[in-house]
């Protein structure tokens, strides 16, 4: 055959193909991908190659070919791409997708998608914006923890959130970025506060403890609207700690039950607060996301104020932060670590990776959140809720005059996976 195959090994699994004369890269793993140079040689350019898999997507560039008849020697294209990894991880932050290149064409931020990409409520245009690559890692990453200890009412030990504490973690992002923004303060003052370690204040030990008071078990998952009842507890406690720098610059966490926003109540709380996390527990259909609701989350997700959606698939959330298209950009909290108990495992807490899923294939179940930190800005936000919402016969939030009353502050929560199998709540030692 004329074709000259290298097979190049990367943790065990066969990565790239390269077919001469016309070069071209192959991710055998799913999703499959390729870029190929063009044909006209007076168009060659370096060309970059991908690689995407389950943990997220790398590029790198170098020339593969001069001519149409050279080859490739496998031990290049796999020192490039050790090079291009570090690289990748160093300056892009790993956003999952195809990035395609190319003098004639647009770029790319995900597959199949086009247009610009928007992050915490900014939007680019070019993956080269540094403010981007910023956005990007603005985001701590919790996940699944092993090796740690909660006890329960009973007395039982749990050992590890695998299989149950997504919804637990997804809450300590949010609030983690949050508090980035509300403290202006770096990330590694800040995930001290989330360590697995009971004398943490927005440990999993206290979130699980105050999950108990709203009906759900240590060990059970969470629905949205607990979460969010939880973390409002939880800065409470912290506003009146007089160690903590929240007693200072105190957060007020307003949970707005059956999606209804009370504008006077968020003025009142501005008055004697510096910010206010507003969460709208909400559902968007009854088994998927109406596709007539597709323009109001990436909306949400548009506006200065957001701080990101907590939702996902069922039994299985994600914490969304950015969008291109119909397509979610999110932080996964689905990967198992050692415990987070010093800061010599800060590391353990940055995630290179980004990872996109459609918006059809979500849960209608999320938490929408928002920080606001001055009357102005409660003023804009509502102003432009209002504005998306005139789209819909049915709209999604409600605004209302005046102040809640106490039927409306405890509301019940809407679980939309009450079905866990309970069997596997617990790890007992």
């Amino acid at each position: 055959s004329k074709a000259t195959v290298s097979v190049l090994y990367w943790l065990g699994s066969p990565l790239f193909f390269s077919f001469p004369p016309h070069p071209t890269l192959f991710l055998v793993s799913p999703p499959l991908f390729f870029l190929q140079e063009k044909k006209n040689p007076q168009k060659r350019k370096k060309i970059f190659f991908c690689a995407e898999g389950a943990s997220g997507r790398y590029h790198l560039r170098g020339p593969l070919a001069k001519t149409k008849e050279q080859r490739v020697p496998g031990s290049r294209v796999l020192n490039a791409f050790r090079e291009g990894k570090r690289k990748a991880l160093q300056s892009w932050g790993g956003l999952v997708g195809l990035i395609q290149v190319n003098g004639n064409k647009d770029e790319y931020f995900l597959k199949g998608e086009s247009g610009p990409v928007v992050i915490l409520g900014q939007e680019y245009n070019h993956p080269a914006d540094p403010r981007f690559r910023t956005d990007l890692k603005n985001v701590t990453w919790f996940c699944y923890r092993k090796n740690f200890t909660l006890k329960t009412p009973n007395g039982r030990i749990i050992t590890s959130d695998a299989g149950w504490g997504c919804v637990h973690r997804c809450g300590q992002m949010l609030l983690c970025t949050t508090l980035a923004v509300h403290l202006r303060r770096e990330r590694s003052f800040m995930v001290s506060y989330f360590m697995d370690s009971s004398v943490a204040p927005f440990s999993i030990q206290r979130i699980c403890n105050e999950g108990v008071k709203h009906g759900r078990r240590i060990g059970q998952w969470f629905a949205p609207s607990t979460i969010a009842k939880c973390l409002d507890t939880l800065v409470t406690s912290e506003n009146n700690s007089t160690s903590s720098p929240l007693s200072v610059e105190k957060l007020s966490v307003v949970v707005c039950e059956q999606a209804a926003i009370y504008p006077d109540k968020l003025h009142h709380e501005i008055a004697s607060h510096t910010g206010i996390l507003l969460l709208v527990p909400i559902r968007l259909g009854l088994d998927r996301v109406d596709s007539e609701y597709y323009s109001a989350i990436k909306g949400c997700l548009s506006t200065p104020a957001t701080v990101g959606i907590i939702g996902g698939k069922p039994k299985y959330s994600l914490y969304f932060t950015g969008f291109q298209g119909d397509q979610l950009i999110y932080t996964d909290p689905h990967k198992v670590q050692s415990a987070f108990l010093t800061t010599d495992s800060l590391g353990s807490t940055v995630d290179p990776h980004r990872q996109s899923v459609p918006i059809s294939e979500i849960d209608p179940s999320c938490l929408l959140c928002f920080y606001l930190s001055a009357p102005s800005e409660i003023d804009e936000l509502v102003d432009q809720l209002k504005l998306l919402m005139q789209k819909y016969k049915y709209p999604i939030l409600s605004f209302v005059s005046g102040y809640p009353s106490m039927s409306d502050i405890d509301g019940v929560d809407t679980d939309c996976n009450a079905s866990l199998d309970d069997d596997d709540d617990y790890i007992v030692i």
